[in-house]
């Protein structure tokens, strides 16, 4: 019996902590007033696949974390204890762990080291070991799993030349004629100080070895008077195939300096387009219509641009087949009464703009948008499920939006 007390007190541990989280968590839940997506106008069914990310603060409860769908409001506090521990913060990657959560288990959260299509899920990110001062020992973790047999295959391989790295980060992975292709971004330098490099390192999946790896870009030390980065695009699938990333790439200049700090303004910006077939690059110098823009998003074949100007936001769509601004999308929020733009989102040809701050004194909106045509397609508002309870003074700061 001796041997066995230390299982016996373990697991009267977590049993008892299991008890008092759900007692706690009913509890809480009471407090916790609901809100719910009502329609305006359009067709209901465009928010069907949405999901809002955002936090809670009132007079009693302060950043309580929720999701927001079209099915209502469930605080992370509502979700079961073992919902709690697989919990991302992606809704991907939640996704993926409900279909596929062998194969998931161990994963990271980085949806960008993910590669899907309907016969194949690839996983590729960096591991390193942390010593007194610096990360060392970079290795790709890969792993593949065919979809139709459920066979899963695993290795680890060296990143070459990772000695001078002082940080990588996978930001995509793409299968192209079974060959894995990983863009990353390190650190890399020693004592002489650090730049920042985008690299590709092409995987043999037969041989499971790299083959090939070069650098992209290499963007050297903020220079006195100057300084440009490269940043790759966001991409509205991160995991879906397609031939081409972009990159964007910005020109400031140094314009009030101090001890502590420094000011900059923008002077160039250009679009890079990378070929992840024949490596071809193009370079794209935005127009006059164009340069004022934000980037928004990538989704395989048009480039998204944002302004906001008062209470409209316009989206313009660029064709990388044409090479030209191909239509432009408005939309109005008119009850929006905060400096700060809206979270903007596209997914499948449709933008999706939502407020993102509500209070006891302003509505927060959503409005969905066709992309090709400009029809507004539905408007709704976040609102209170029962307007009569009495809550004081509140706010929801909404943060994210993701798709299921």
């Amino acid at each position: 019996m001796k041997k066995y007390w230390k299982i016996i007190v373990i697991a009267t541990v977590i049993v008892l902590g299991i008890g008092v989280y759900y007692v706690d968590s009913a509890i809480s839940a009471t407090q916790y007033p609901e809100f719910v997506i009502e329609k305006q106008s359009g067709d209901e069914s465009e928010i069907e696949s949405i999901v809002i990310d955002g936090y809670y603060n009132g007079s009693t409860i302060q950043n309580a974390s929720f999701q927001l769908t079209e099915n209502g409001m469930e605080y992370d506090s509502e979700a079961s204890f073992f919902e709690q521990i697989m919990q991302s913060s992606d809704s991907m990657i939640e996704q993926l762990q409900q279909d596929h959560s062998d194969f998931m288990r161990g994963k990271s959260g980085n949806i960008n080291a993910f590669y899907e299509d309907k016969q194949t899920l690839v996983y590729a990110d960096v591991n390193y070991k942390t010593s007194a001062l610096e990360p060392v020992d970079f290795t790709f973790e890969v792993s593949l799993l065919d979809k139709k047999s459920e066979e899963k295959t695993s290795y680890n391989l060296a990143v070459p030349n990772s000695s001078n790295m002082s940080y990588m980060v996978v930001e995509d992975v793409q299968l192209i004629d079974n060959k894995l292709k990983l863009i990353t971004q390190s650190d890399v330098g020693k004592n002489e100080g650090y730049h920042n490099e985008t690299h590709m390192y092409i995987i043999n999946m037969q041989k499971q070895k790299i083959v090939n790896h070069e650098t992209l870009f290499s963007v050297p030390e903020q220079q006195k008077d100057s300084h440009y980065r490269v940043n790759l695009v966001q991409e509205t699938n991160p995991k879906q195939a397609h031939d081409h990333i972009v990159f964007s790439k910005t020109i400031s200049k140094v314009i009030e300096r101090q001890p502590d700090m420094y000011a900059t303004e923008e002077v160039a910006q250009e679009l890079i387009i990378f070929n992840l077939k024949t490596k071809e690059i193009e370079n794209i110098e935005l127009t006059k219509e164009l340069e004022n823009k934000e980037i928004l998003v990538f989704d395989g074949s048009t480039i998204y641009f944002t302004e906001a100007a008062a209470e409209d936001v316009v989206i313009t769509s660029y064709s990388m087949a044409d090479k030209k601004m191909v239509n432009e999308t408005t939309l109005n929020l008119t009850k929006s009464q905060f400096q700060e733009g809206p979270m903007l989102a596209v997914n499948n040809e449709k933008v999706y703009a939502v407020t993102r701050i509500r209070n006891e004194n302003t509505e927060a909106e959503i409005v969905v948008a066709d992309l090709k045509s400009g029809e507004t397609l539905y408007k709704g508002e976040i609102t209170r499920e029962d307007p009569s309870e009495q809550i004081g003074k509140f706010e929801l700061f909404l943060h994210e939006m993701e798709f299921k």
